[in-house]
C-alpha cells in the first residue's frame, strides 16, 4: 500500500494568513502552503464567497437538488395520469424522464474533455457554482494525483451521506473522467429524467449492479462509486464521521485485478439533519433497494444542504492482488486492509478541517465503518 508524505500539521495549518494577525477558526483548507510537494488541490474556496457568488450557488443547488429530489414523483405523476387516461400528460412525464436517453441514443450529447457539448458545459457550470454554497475552506485534495489515473481503478467516494453532495460538486468536467463509468443506482439512472442530464456530465453511467460490473470490469475501464449506498445515507448522522463498506467491490477488484482508490469528504456529515429514529425498519427497507432517508437541511429550505465546507481527500490506490476465486477470508482480509486505509487517510487529514477542535476533541473524533 503506497503512502505519500503526511499531511500538514495542525500548528502549520492554523497559523494566521497574514504576519502578526489573528483569524477565529475556520474549518476546512485555510492555507495552501506546506502541503507537501506530490499534494494537488483542486476547486479550492480561499476566501469567502461574494453575494453575487452565494446568489448562483443558492440557485444551482436548487435545480440540482430539486430534480434529483423530485424524480420518483415524475414516476408516480405518470402512473396515475395512465391510470386516468391522461395521455397528453402521460406524453409529457414520458418525455421528461426519456429525454436524456433520446439525446444519447442519437449521438447529441456524449461526455467528451475535449468538445464538449452545450448541455454538457451548462451542467459543468452548474457544478462549478454550486461549489460556492460551501464557502471558504471547500476544496480537493489529491494525496499523490499520478497513482490515480489509469485504468482498473475504483474510486471510492466516501461518505456516501444524504446525497452524495461532494461528489456532485467538486469532481468536475476532469480529462480523465471521462474514460471512467459512474456507478448510479439502476431506477436513477433510467428514470431520474433531466437530472441524469447532470449525472452525465463528466463520465458514462453504469447501474450500480453485480452483472453490470461483471460486464465493464473485465474492460478494465475504471469505475466512480459511492460504496455506501441507501445504507450509508440511511446512517447518517450529523456531526459523526461514519461509513457503510460491504465486501461485494472488494471481492470484485480482487477477481478482476483492481486497485481501490479511497477517498473521504470531511464536512459531507453536517450537510443534513437526518432523523435517528426507526433504524431498524428503515435499513430493512434498504435491503429491498428502498431509501428511507428522512433529511433537512438549510433551515430557510431544508431541501437544500447546510452551509459548510467540504473537504474532500483522496488517497493513494490501495493495491490488491488478482485472484479469480477469491475465499471468503481473503476477501475479508482485504475488506480490512482498505478499510485501515481509509481510516488512516482520514486520521492524518482530520488536523486540518477541524482545526477548530482542541486536542481532546480531536482526538474523540473518529471514524466508524459499518460492514
Amino acid at each position: 500500500m503506497r503512502h505519500s508524505a503526511p499531511a500538514p500539521s495542525r500548528e502549520a495549518m492554523s497559523k494566521p494568513a497574514v504576519p502578526g494577525g489573528s483569524h477565529p477558526p475556520q474549518r476546512g483548507l485555510v492555507r495552501l502552503t506546506d502541503l507537501g510537494n506530490d499534494v494537488k488541490v483542486t476547486n479550492a474556496i480561499l476566501s469567502e464567497p461574494t453575494a453575487l457568488q452565494s446568489f448562483f450557488g443558492f440557485c444551482a443547488l436548487s435545480f440540482v437538488v430539486g430534480s434529483w429530489a423530485l424524480f420518483p414523483f415524475v414516476g408516480i405523476a405518470m402512473i396515475i395520469s395512465l391510470v386516468r387516461l391522461r395521455w397528453e400528460s402521460v406524453l409529457m412525464w414520458g418525455a421528461l424522464i426519456a429525454s436524456p436517453h433520446v439525446v444519447r441514443m442519437c449521438g447529441l450529447w456524449t461526455p467528451n474533455a475535449k468538445n464538449p457539448s452545450l448541455v454538457s458545459r451548462a451542467c459543468v457550470g452548474l457544478g462549478r457554482a454550486g461549489r460556492y454554497w460551501f464557502g471558504k475552506g471547500s476544496a480537493t485534495i489529491y494525496e499523490d494525483y499520478p497513482a490515480t489515473l489509469g485504468n482498473r481503478k475504483v474510486h471510492m467516494h466516501h461518505p456516501h451521506g444524504m446525497f452524495a453532495v461532494h461528489s456532485l460538486y467538486f469532481f468536475q468536467h476532469l480529462p480523465e473522467l471521462v474514460s471512467r463509468f459512474t456507478m448510479v443506482a439502476t431506477a436513477l439512472r433510467w428514470f431520474g429524467g433531466i437530472f441524469v442530464f447532470y449525472l452525465e456530465r463528466n463520465s458514462p453511467l453504469m447501474d450500480a449492479s453485480r452483472q453490470a460490473c461483471q460486464k465493464i470490469m473485465p474492460t478494465g475501464a475504471s469505475i466512480n462509486m459511492a460504496p455506501g449506498g441507501f445504507q450509508g445515507a440511511t446512517r447518517q448522522k450529523k456531526g459523526e464521521d461514519s461509513e457503510v463498506m460491504g465486501f461485494g467491490m472488494v471481492k470484485l477488484a480482487l477477481i478482476h485485478g483492481y486497485e481501490l482508490v479511497p477517498m473521504w469528504c470531511f464536512g459531507e456529515a453536517d450537510t443534513y439533519y437526518n432523523a435517528q429514529f426507526a433504524m431498524s425498519f428503515r435499513l430493512k427497507l434498504n435491503e429491498y433497494k428502498i431509501p428511507s432517508v428522512i433529511p433537512s437541511g438549510w433551515f430557510w429550505f431544508p431541501l437544500l444542504p447546510n452551509r459548510v465546507p467540504l473537504m474532500n481527500v483522496v488517497g493513494a490506490p490501495v493495491k490488491f492482488p488478482q485472484i479469480t476465486k477469491p475465499t471468503k477470508e481473503e476477501v475479508a482480509r482485504y475488506h480490512s486492509e482498505y478499510c485501515d486505509a481509509l481510516k488512516s487517510l482520514y486520521d492524518r487529514w482530520k488536523p486540518v478541517y477541524y482545526n477548530d477542535l482542541t486536542p481532546d476533541e480531536l482526538k474523540a473524533k473518529t471514524l466508524a465503518i459499518h460492514s
